[in-house]
């Protein structure tokens, strides 16, 4: 991979506390853990002593291995390496002590969760229990070590009626720095379980969060939506995609606890991903993983260079234009807030089989 990687991300267990009715990874509570030995020979393969790396600790659930991910970090620091860390985890074994122990190694920290009560149904312990309680405890937890977090919600049948109150939820915890979303995957368990939301659905729950968060604006108490705040910032800087993230262009690289190597953690498994395995004599790979790239109509939309054609995991099982959907509606709103709906009025017309979004409840 020509100039290095950016990022390493390190599955640290295949093992999990809850059983995620979508679950890419069919994470259970038994599974493989990544060894301490195989994270230090993955970080040697990443990054030359001396460098910079991004590192994420995904799991499973990772923190069940917080221990291996604290070595990874000691290593890093003994060979001079720089590293910015962080780890996504469902939040619910933050404790106080390890709280404490992430803010001291400076490691930000993501915490998955699709929606208040009901709306983070599809979240739940293998005994069937919901988890929306322990993660909450979780935020708190993270809030009263001076720790802030990101949400980040899966867009499914089930939760997209709520993403407004997610928002209210984000605002209540007070440490919520922003809020991401990703459209259910057909995936692990989520295949063919009919998890994905309606057209209609999606815009009905899409517009309820946008005029929420533009209430929240108004109001003085803004909760920042990663995408919107990102294509806001590509508006106004006039700055433009290539593509939409790092597994497309070789610059990550993701280790699975058997010690195989993937573009990207949601790709591991995936036919054709395969890059290789740790063991002596490994190199990164020279190029990016071939069947990545955005498809030719996306190359073609004037959009492009704006949402960058969409996570290329999410399209393995097929065209996903529910992830077109919502991008566009992002697009319009940033256009709307950034004062550029002339160029939103122009781009729509070249847009093929566009879902119109109900403005009705937006206009209220």
């Amino acid at each position: 991979m020509k100039g290095g990687l950016d990022t390493l991300v390190l599955r640290l267990t295949n093992r999990c506390n809850l059983a995620c009715g979508y679950c890419y990874a069919g994470s259970g509570p038994a599974g493989e853990d990544l060894s301490p030995e195989r994270a230090a020979e993955a970080v040697d393969l990443a990054c030359p002593p001396g460098g910079a790396l991004r590192i994420q600790f995904t799991g499973g659930e990772p923190l069940l291995r917080w221990d291996t991910a604290a070595k990874v970090l000691d290593f890093g620091r003994a060979s001079g390496r720089r590293f910015h860390a962080a780890i996504q985890t469902n939040g619910t074994l933050l404790t106080p002590a390890l709280c404490r122990e992430l803010r001291a190694r400076r490691v930000a920290v993501g915490v998955s969760l699709d929606g208040v009560g009901p709306d983070n149904a599809a979240r739940r312990t293998p005994e069937g229990e919901p988890s929306f309680q322990a993660t909450a405890r979780g935020l708190q937890t993270l809030a009263a070590a001076g720790m802030a977090a990101n949400l980040t919600a899966v867009v499914s049948a089930g939760s997209v009626r709520g993403l407004d109150r997610l928002l209210d939820f984000a605002l209540w915890c007070g440490n919520v720095h922003g809020v991401g979303l990703d459209l259910v995957r057909p995936q692990g368990r989520g295949a063919g379980a009919g998890l994905s939301p309606s057209p209609q659905a999606l815009a009905e729950g899409l517009n309820r969060l946008l005029a929420r968060h533009d209430q929240l604006a108004r109001l003085g108490r803004p909760v920042r939506l990663k995408e919107l705040e990102r294509l806001r910032l590509l508006l106004r800087t006039g700055c433009r995609r290539d593509c939409y993230c790092n597994a497309q262009t070789g610059r990550s690289l993701a280790v699975t606890p058997d010690g195989r190597l993937w573009p990207c953690s949601a790709l591991a498994g995936a036919e054709g991903c395969l890059l290789g395995t740790l063991g002596a004599g490994t190199a990164l790979p020279q190029s990016p993983c071939p069947g990545l790239e955005p498809p030719e109509e996306c190359a073609r939309c004037p959009a492009f260079g704006l949402c960058g054609g969409g996570c290329p995991a999410a399209r393995r099982a097929g065209p996903s234009p529910l992830d077109c959907q919502m991008h566009r509606r992002m697009l319009e709103h940033a256009c709307r807030l950034e004062g550029k709906l002339e160029w939103w009025n122009t781009w729509k017309t070249a847009f093929p089989d566009r879902e119109e979004p109900d403005d009705k409840e937006e206009s209220q």
